[in-house]
């Protein structure tokens, strides 16, 4: 406890039942992507998830968070 402040943490757990795989799953995460490359037998598929836009949001409240930063300090 740090002054009138209360932490709590909760921890869960779930038993899950063990299954053959299929095949392989790849994920590659980059700044403006998520590459997925899924491999089964005798089929291979990519997947490309466009994440530049959400980069683009952070990276814009990153620079407002420091212009009031900067103004208060």
């Amino acid at each position: 406890m740090l002054g009138d402040e209360y932490y709590l943490h909760v921890t869960f757990k779930k038993t899950i039942k063990e299954e053959e795989y299929e095949g392989i799953l790849g994920i590659d995460v980059n700044e403006r992507s998520i590459d997925l490359a899924i491999i089964k037998p005798g089929k291979v598929r990519f997947v490309r998830v466009d994440i530049s836009e959400a980069k683009y949001i952070r990276d814009r409240y990153f620079e407002k968070r420091r212009s009031i930063q900067s103004k208060v300090e």
